[in-house]
């Protein structure tokens, strides 16, 4: 057994001493190869994100960035990784890139206003890395917006003011004033107190109305405000270069706005701008709402109401309160305890400075008396008084 042993000891030094012949040899045979460059393939998993920086600002895959035409602009890659180099295509003109021009610094000019697509590839080792750029030149930096709104306030009749400011330099035209204001199809030239304070960066204009999408221009001489960058462009831009929001209660809204339109009072007409009466009673007494904006033909200023109940005189004219953007008014509570007992007949006018309303469009319109009528009754249930209003006239 002591001689097998011995034996097999010395059968596995000789095969270490064959073995690390062998390997002494492969490498020397690698020695022996002549020198030559060596692109070793990079896991993607471990390539890191690389930055863009237009002019100092940094930039994200996909983000737009505006140009002036016939500016020099820096595009930089800051920081990239050791062994890559970039290649750099602005709308057709590539700037390749290598292990030599690494290409990380660009000085790049757009020569005429317009879009272009710029697109990064970062080589790092064989793996390919492309981000796009979006960059919009024009002389007018899309991003600066055009318009600004300033404030509202609810005028005395039922309508709101609105106060805008157009920069000038949206505006070609140095000299001159021309502005307009419509709808998508009846344009008027009713902006009021229009100011072109040489000192100030905008012309300021203000309008009146009543809540709707309004369409607008704001401009000098012969040219409007180039309306590019503005939340509230038109849907039809740029075809169609003019402002286009949704005015509501004082407040500006984008043009795609969808206003929920909730009608006063709990019961009476439908609703609508030709439906002029809604009405809430309850314990504390009759409450009437009244559409004056598209019941009353001429002015609107000092809307009131006059009104009798049962066979009492008359009230006189009491003013109404203007309740929102949508021309409906409020009157002040009739009083519970001036109803008598078991309900009574409530006659109603209203109108304003230019004219009565109009009244036939009213589920309550009695054309005997000419006026809106309606019948309150009350019954006890309980320890409750219920109130109910119905038309006198039934349709």
């Amino acid at each position: 057994m002591k001689k097998i042993s011995r034996f097999l000891l010395m059968m596995m030094a000789a095969t270490v001493i064959v073995t690390l012949g062998v390997l002494g040899s492969c490498k020397k045979m690698d020695d022996a190869k002549p020198d030559k460059q060596v692109v070793k393939p990079v896991d993607p998993q471990v390539v890191k994100d690389f930055e863009m920086k237009i002019g100092g600002s940094k930039y994200l895959d996909g983000d737009t960035a505006w140009c002036a035409p016939g500016i020099p602009v820096v595009f930089a890659i800051p920081n990239p990784p050791a062994g890559a180099f970039y290649t750099w295509n602005f709308c057709g003109t590539i700037l390749t890139g290598s292990l030599t021009n690494i290409q990380t610094n660009i000085n790049y000019t757009f020569s005429i206003p317009g879009n272009c697509t710029v697109t990064i590839t970062q080589n790092l080792g064989g793996v390919i890395t492309t981000k796009t750029l979006y960059v919009v030149t024009s002389v007018n930096d899309p991003f600066v917006p055009p318009l600004y709104f300033l404030s509202s306030f609810h005028n005395t009749d039922g309508t709101y003011e609105y106060y805008w400011g157009v920069r000038k330099d949206r505006i070609s035209d140095q000299t001159g004033t021309l502005f307009q204001i419509g709808d998508h199809t009846l344009w008027v030239k009713s902006f009021i107190n229009i100011s072109t304070t040489p000192t100030d960066s905008l012309i300021r204009f203000n309008f009146r109305t009543y809540n709707q999408v309004v369409k607008f221009n704001a401009g000098r001489g012969v040219t409007f405000s180039d309306v590019s960058g503005s939340i509230w462009k038109a849907l039809g831009w740029p075809a169609d270069n003019n402002y286009q929001p949704y005015l509501e209660d004082g407040v500006v809204r984008l043009n795609t706005y969808t206003p929920t339109i909730v009608a006063p009072g709990l019961v009476g007409d439908d609703g609508t701008s030709s439906r002029p009466l809604r009405i809430t009673v309850d314990a504390s007494g009759v409450a009437m709402f009244l559409q004056v904006s598209n019941n009353v033909a001429g002015s609107k200023e000092a809307p009131y109401v006059t009104y009798k109940i049962g066979t009492n005189a008359w009230s006189g004219n009491v003013p109404l309160t203007w309740f929102n953007g949508y021309g409906w008014t409020s009157a002040p509570i009739i009083p519970a305890g001036s109803i008598p007992a078991g309900g009574t007949i409530i006659s109603v006018l209203f109108g304003a400075t230019g004219g009565a309303g109009a009244m036939g469009g009213s589920i309550y319109y009695n054309p005997a008396t000419t006026c809106l009528q309606f019948q309150v009754t009350s019954i006890t249930c309980g320890p409750k008084i219920v109130y109910s209003v119905t038309p006198v006239v039934q349709r």
